[in-house]
């Protein structure tokens, strides 16, 4: 990210929107997948750590064959 939009509270808000369309989309559950946002994730917007297993099967999938070994994140709506 460019250092001009760093702890301007953009990437919260983006989060916070992306959790707001899900939740008025009736889901209840968010899942974010991250290798190097972690604490911002956790941090500042809510979410907490989690298993692979929470992933729907097909998402699941795609995860393992990545071979990123990204984080997966949860935060209840």
């Amino acid at each position: 990210m460019l250092p001009f939009y760093h702890n301007r509270g953009i990437g919260k808000k983006m989060v916070e929107y992306a959790c707001l369309m899900a939740k008025e989309r009736c889901a209840t559950t968010a899942i974010a997948l991250s290798t190097q946002s972690f604490g911002f994730f956790t941090g500042v917007c809510g979410f907490e750590e989690a298993s692979k297993d929470v992933l729907p099967d097909a998402r699941l999938k795609l995860y393992e064959d990545s071979g990123r070994n990204a984080k997966v994140l949860i935060k209840a709506l």
